[in-house]
């Protein structure tokens, strides 16, 4: 079986390092995880390289250090709901990749755009439909969101399998 190429969009330093230490534990297959840690250094990394799967936080700053161009003024702003800038990037470019959507936050965004995780990941499922494949939220002091990951992550395998041998 191939390799399966993951983008891991995060800003949580640890959040990653959680994420990255389950997918190396997880038998049969090496996962190459790239890790980028804003909204626009995912999108330039979606235009310069091919990923299976993202994994993607949804409250992320729009730029960060890495990134090529940034405006000092807006460089640790963050928008609750960016990782959707990534999902319309994705969508805009046609990219075959598979999205899973792992957050700290069961509510997001404030105000009248306040949305519970629930619902976000239904509208992100009718509105994204062939990208997105579930959410996930992260709690570091329980293993339910590696028990999911790892679910899910089979289910992207198998259809990307069962692709291949239909072409």
């Amino acid at each position: 079986m191939a390799d399966m190429n993951l983008l891991l969009i995060e800003d949580d330093i640890s959040k990653e390092k959680a994420i990255c230490g389950i997918l190396s534990e997880m038998e049969a297959k090496t996962y190459r995880v790239v890790a980028k840690h804003s909204v626009m250094s995912g999108k330039i990394e979606l235009k310069n390289n091919v990923y299976d799967c993202v994994l993607l936080d949804m409250t992320l700053p729009l730029f960060n250090n890495d990134d090529l161009e940034h405006n000092q003024a807006n460089m640790h702003e963050y928008d609750p709901f960016g990782g959707v800038a990534v999902l319309d990037e994705i969508d805009r470019v046609g990219l075959k990749c598979k999205v899973i959507i792992l957050t700290a936050y069961d509510v997001l965004g404030e105000g009248e755009s306040q949305k519970n995780l629930k619902t976000l990941t239904e509208e992100l499922k009718a509105n994204y439909s062939n990208l997105v494949v579930d959410s996930i939220f992260f709690n570091a002091s329980s293993n339910d969101w590696s028990t999911k990951l790892f679910e899910l992550i089979c289910h992207i395998e198998t259809e990307q399998t069962n692709e291949d041998l239909d072409n």
